[in-house]
């Protein structure tokens, strides 16, 4: 579906999207985040059931550089059949290569990768055990091990701090700020 959508599409994608969060605030920051306006800036992707309900979509982020397509939100019904997120993705990746795409984007996995090396700081390793022991957090690693499946050639993305500052807290920052819902 390109842009602008229509009030109806619109309304389905928000049941959708609401039915995902199921009660919980929306990210924001470094993913994505269910707004019209946000939203209307790409074209989406939606898989419907058998009697043409949508039960899934992913919104594609505008890239400004040819040949490479970027996904962003990826929402679905929690009762929707299990791997329609995998159906949903085989599909893009088809259309994509279909319309000559040359690279296919899956997005970060902020944060989880943190404190996982040999070399790593022990504040890392804190960092790390925290963030993969707190169910109150955003499960960043569930993110990653979701896209692994595709065998990504992930690039990383750094975050610098002052060395007299905490990692877990300046970590615990970062959380705080995804987790912050955009202003309306």
């Amino acid at each position: 579906h390109e842009p602008p959508f229509s009030d109806e599409l619109y309304e389905e994608l928000r049941k959708v999207s609401d039915a995902w969060l199921g009660g919980k605030k929306e990210k924001g920051f470094s993913l994505g985040y269910f707004d019209r306006e946000y939203i209307s800036r790409a074209p989406i992707a939606t898989l419907s059931d058998a009697d043409g309900k949508i039960i899934a979509f992913t919104t594609f982020m505008p890239v400004y550089q040819n040949g490479s397509l970027s996904v962003d939100l990826m929402r679905y019904y929690p009762d929707a059949p299990s791997g329609i997120m995998d159906a949903i993705f085989i599909h893009l990746f088809q259309w994509a290569k279909e319309n000559e795409y040359h690279s296919f984007n899956i997005g970060m996995a902020p944060l989880s990768n943190v404190g996982l090396s040999t070399q790593s700081f022990w504040s890392e390793r804190v960092a790390a055990a925290i963030f993969n022991n707190v169910r109150y957090t955003y499960s960043f690693s569930g993110l990653r091990h979701f896209k692994e499946k595709y065998k990504p050639a992930w690039s990383g993305k750094y975050l610098a701090f002052r060395k007299n500052h905490s990692l877990p807290i300046t970590m615990l920052s970062v959380t705080k700020l995804i987790g912050k819902r955009k202003n309306s």
